[in-house]
């Protein structure tokens, strides 16, 4: 399997949770979580990826593996709402500009 994806650290051999040569996906996420964005189209063979506080979030027909904020570990600009408020004009797409066109004559 890491011949044909490069970059992608495989626990062990097989993605087969209870044989003991085999890989859950807890490990499989651990090992590559913060690398690349990991997506399932198939879901998993098993739930332990949850114990490590990774849940699978919709997009699209996929799911991508996420994991939770941890509340107690915050940075100010996600605690306070009025820096946020300041911010989020920088933080979004750039619409292109408008032509003032004038109805009347």
């Amino acid at each position: 399997q890491a011949h044909n994806f490069p970059g992608v650290n495989f626990p062990a051999r097989l993605y087969w949770p209870s044989r003991p040569d085999g890989f859950n996906m807890h490990q499989m996420v651990d090992n590559n979580f913060g690398k690349f964005r990991i997506f399932t189209f198939a879901g998993a063979k098993d739930q332990s990826y949850e114990n490590a506080g990774y849940k699978m979030v919709p997009y699209g027909y996929a799911e991508e593996f996420t994991r939770g904020m941890d509340e107690n570990n915050l940075s100010p600009w996600q605690c306070n709402e009025s820096m946020w408020a300041e911010t989020v004009e920088q933080h979004m797409p750039r619409s292109p500009p408008y032509a003032n066109l004038s109805i009347g004559k």
